[in-house]
């Protein structure tokens, strides 16, 4: 049966269905906009790691919090950079205030979605709103859409300034739909931390690198474009550490990038660099771990490497991308002196015949290795025009390979060198004690020394290049017994020597330069402190491991001191001659260096002066080691006997 009822029941019922529904609708839109900074109060969010690693506070000398990011676009308070809790405050009136239709990508909500995710995660308030769909932020995420992170280490690299000390960026591996094989490097993102700088002069670039002058961006490329820019042209090995991140942690890593892109960090050369703010970063979305609190004040790329390893399980794989230099070394130690000889003549002439008595094996690997070489003597940078007539000969020598045997195996893999590990490096810093004896006086004397950074040609060979020398601000004091007298004997202000072996192959000539200061003991300058700039440049040979090298070079320098007898009488020194060493490994984890300085002095009093000096030093652990040290001047000869802590 089916009853009937008057019209205005039926209205009753829709009005009470309207009012409940309008009452629901209100709570839920009320209750963010009165309850949710209550809330976030009473669980003290403004306080929480979490909250202040995601916008990068750290504690000022006052004891306050004070955001590393120095763009305003990047807080919504007007003194958000030092207010954690009025910036979340205004991050939630921002995240509730109406949007435009066609400018959601300008909302909040858009802007910074990981501090959205972030809050959510404690206030539960996003099932309440209306989340745009951020046309902008979703392109972001679809091009990255990471499924793990690994931080790579670049080799020091001594060509540019900017890389001397090494780098490190991110690599976010996108991930892959079921079936995919297409070449992970070709897809997968690198993200770095740079200096955005506008000089090429190297002392206004120092300057305003050490300063905190230049603003620091995130920049993103294809990591592809990374292995070509770093271990194709400028010849630097990449190491690459896996990092046990969980998929929430990626995701809200690819959201705080986003949130990044658009803001800037002032880029400090020594401290606030690449390096530290990756780690930085990486913290923000992974509040469980802590690595910035393991590095010193002084920040360079291989500690914060080892600061990944200060955190248990945090690396679970590590992998190694050889540079071009590397592999074609890797490929022609592999081969007999004929093969050497005929890649040689085929990198000249890549029409040269082949020895009759060559086997298919032994064509195939002087013409793949001839290629390497090409590739490696002349390689640019993707922005570098490509030079036709290389072009031409790789092209032929490729066409011959390919005519020899159709099936092209892959070159054998290069074993990883894991004794040049960034990990397996000395600390960056380094202090000194030591005594000894001079007989300019006839007396004794005791040494105390600390380096700024970073390496010299007799500290562990572990982790560095094995002849490269980069110190920064090496100082060495003295007090002499006899004389009752505390001096500087040394202060370094820079010094980077390059010692480039010439082989078959490569023809790079070795150069040093410093910026130092040191005392003089000739006649005319007896035990004075003298500063000064010194340049050479000259040629390196040395055996295919690198474990003894040899190397001369024409050196010139100019020094200052006010105690000097110098050109006409004055306080200046000019100096030319030959400046040449050698350098070996020995058993024991020791190595000895031999430098000798001749040099001709122009318009002087003095005609010449001469500097001989010998090292030996041994490591007793990575970071601990023990040494002699002899060095002989005209008016002078000593030695000391030290030992080294590195931190």
């Amino acid at each position: 049966m089916v009853h009937y009822y008057p019209r205005w029941v039926w209205y009753g019922v829709a009005l009470v269905i309207a009012l409940v529904a309008l009452s629901t609708s209100g709570r839920a839109l009320a209750a963010p906009s009165s309850t949710l900074r209550e809330r976030a109060r009473e669980l003290r969010i403004a306080q929480s790691l979490a909250w202040l690693r995601m916008l990068h506070y750290r504690r000022s000398s006052s004891g306050k919090p004070v955001s590393q990011v120095d763009s305003k676009a990047f807080f919504l308070a007007p003194h958000g950079e030092r207010d954690p809790e009025a910036e979340l405050e205004a991050t939630l009136n921002a995240f509730l205030r109406p949007m435009t239709a066609g400018r959601e990508d300008e909302h909040a909500l858009c802007r910074f979605p990981a501090r959205r995710r972030l809050l959510d995660e404690w206030l539960h308030f996003e099932g309440a709103l209306h989340i745009p769909s951020c046309p902008a932020l979703a392109r972001h995420l679809s091009d990255l859409d990471p499924e793990s992170v690994s931080v790579v280490y670049a080799a020091n690299f001594l060509n540019n300034p900017a890389s001397a000390f090494g780098h490190t960026f991110l690599r976010l591996k996108k991930r892959r739909a079921p079936g995919v094989t297409l070449n992970s490097e070709g897809l997968d993102h690198s993200v770095e931390y740079t200096a955005n700088t506008d000089t090429n002069n190297p002392f206004l670039y120092a300057f305003k690198g050490l300063t905190g002058l230049f603003p620091g961006v995130f920049r993103f490329h294809s990591f592809e474009s990374k292995i070509h820019e770093y271990g194709d042209a400028e010849a630097r090995d990449l190491w690459q550490y896996d990092l046990d991140l969980s998929t929430a942690e990626v995701t809200a890593l690819a959201l705080h990038l986003w949130e990044l892109s658009v803001a800037h960090m002032d880029y400090y050369y020594l401290t606030k660099n690449c390096s530290y703010h990756v780690l930085a970063t990486i913290e923000a979305v992974a509040p469980r771990i802590d690595l910035v609190d393991h590095l010193n004040f002084v920040v360079l790329p291989r500690d914060t490497i080892k600061a990944l390893f200060s955190v248990r399980g945090l690396v679970t794989n590590i992998e190694y991308h050889p540079s071009l230099r590397s592999q074609f070394r890797a490929q022609a130690a592999r081969l007999g002196s004929k093969q050497k000889d005929t890649v040689e003549k085929l990198t000249h002439e890549p029409d040269a015949a082949l020895p009759e008595n060559f086997s298919l094996a032994d064509g195939i690997a002087v013409l793949d290795t001839a290629v390497l070489v090409l590739d490696a003597r002349f390689a640019r940078s993707p922005e570098s025009p490509a030079d036709a007539a290389v072009e031409a000969a790789r092209a032929r020598l490729i066409a011959r390979r390919t005519r020899l045997s159709t099936t092209i195996p892959a070159l054998p893999p290069i074993p990883p060198p894991y004794d040049k590990a960034p990990e397996r490096a000395n600390g960056s810093m380094r202090l000194s004690l030591g005594t000894g004896i001079t007989s300019q006086y006839g007396s004794s004397f005791s040494s105390l020394g600390y380096r700024l950074a970073l390496h010299d040609l007799t500290d562990p060979a572990d982790g560095e290049p094995e002849l490269s020398q980069l110190q920064f601000l090496d100082l060495r004091l003295r007090y002499d017994y006899g004389e009752r007298a505390l001096t500087v004997d040394r202060l370094t202000f820079a010094e980077l020597v390059a010692l480039n072996p010439l082989t078959r192959y490569e023809h790079a000539l070795s150069w040093r330069g410093r910026a130092f200061g040191m005392r003089l003991h000739d006649r005319a300058c007896r035990d004075c402190f003298a500063h000064g700039l010194d340049l050479g440049i000259g040629a390196t040979v040395a055996t295919e491991n690198e474990h003894l090298a040899f190397f001369l070079m024409a050196d010139a320098y100019v020094a200052f001191s006010s105690s000097l007898d110098g050109i006409g009488g004055s306080f200046v020194r000019v100096g030319i001659g030959p400046f040449a060493g050698l350098r070996a490994r020995l058993p024991a984890n020791s190595i000895a260096l031999l430098t000798a300085n001749w040099s001709y002095l122009p318009g002087q009093t003095l005609h010449s002066t001469y500097d001989l000096r010998v090292t030996l030093r041994s490591a007793l652990a990575r970071d601990v080691a023990v040494g002699l040290e002899a060095a002989v001047q005209p008016s002078s000869s000593e030695c000391l006997l030290g030992s080294y802590l590195y931190f």
